[in-house]
């Protein structure tokens, strides 16, 4: 059986990029792929389980570039998906999701152990709540981007939608960590304050708190906040910020306490956040980047 530290898993997304100012980008996208390479870059003995035609592999080289394991779950397709940014407040997008690979199924997993599984899904259409409850009884810790149940997607229309999610509270129990953004934090709890927005989702069962802004990202450990900023110079690579800094804070948080991780995860994403795509950085240039703030 593999035994990994961390294994990602969800669908890998095609992403149709379009922003003011810039010409269309078609790129790699997804949780899985932003978050896996950061992770890859911090720490080794990462895996991913990815749900898309196979015949779309090619563009899983990131990962493998990284060191990570890459298992994938075929299906008819690959998910694709139109992110239009309408202004240049970086919250603010309009995602259509144009092609989707399916749900994930216990039977489509391979035997695998590790210290933590994140749940890295882009859309409510990966994981449900009877899967997570799965994952928790074979004894899997497990983290969670909330993405994976706020994104809902229309039926007819293909819109992503943020809505809130009736079963959160259940959801929200059941993980070690969790990362959330601005709005998500903002629909979830009904707060705009994010230190009272991480209280809240303290208060339904998980304990390390991710929120990130377009600023940085606050972190809740131990019942306090701290909040680290980004410090990037241009700002081109603003899809995957929040995947890339929970993907870099997991796999920091493996032998370093949160502040400290939560530093790298600002470090690396304020690198990242400068260029399209996933990081492309190295360990070391992410350890000089910190040590000259």
């Amino acid at each position: 059986m593999k035994r990994y530290d961390i294994v990602f898993m969800g669908h890998f997304c095609k992403d149709e990029i379009i922003a003011p100012g810039q010409k269309p980008v078609r790129t790699a996208g997804s949780a899985v792929l932003y978050g896996g390479v950061a992770a890859g870059v911090t720490h080794s003995n990462i895996a991913a389980i990815i749900k898309m035609n196979p015949d779309d592999q090619a563009l899983l080289r990131p990962l493998q570039d990284v060191g990570v394991d890459v298992y994938v779950i075929p299906a008819a397709e690959t998910t694709e998906a139109r992110v239009v940014y309408p202004s240049d407040d970086i919250e603010e997008r309009h995602v259509h999701q144009i092609h989707n690979a399916g749900p994930l199924k216990i039977e489509e997993l391979f035997p695998f152990r590790t210290k933590l599984l994140v749940l890295a899904g882009i859309s409510d259409q990966e994981f449900d709540l009877i899967f997570v409850q799965k994952l928790k009884h074979l004894g899997y810790a497990l983290a969670l981007d909330i993405q994976s149940f706020v994104r809902q997607i229309h039926p007819t229309t293909r819109k992503i939608k943020f809505r809130d999610v009736a079963e959160k509270e259940k959801i929200v129990s059941l993980m070690q960590f969790i990362k959330l953004d601005v709005l998500e934090a903002k629909i979830l709890t009904g707060t705009d304050d994010l230190a009272k927005a991480a209280q809240t989702v303290e208060s339904w069962g998980c304990k390390e708190i991710l929120i990130t802004t377009s600023n940085g990202v606050l972190l809740r450990a131990n019942q306090t906040n701290s909040f680290t900023r980004f410090t990037h110079k241009r700002n081109l690579g603003r899809t995957g910020r929040g995947d890339t800094t929970f993907g870099a804070y997991l796999a920091r948080r493996l032998t370093h306490p949160p502040r400290e991780a939560q530093a790298w995860a600002a470090a690396l994403a304020s690198l990242k956040i400068q260029d399209p795509g996933p990081f492309s950085g190295s360990y070391d240039a992410v350890k000089k980047y910190l040590n000259n703030l």
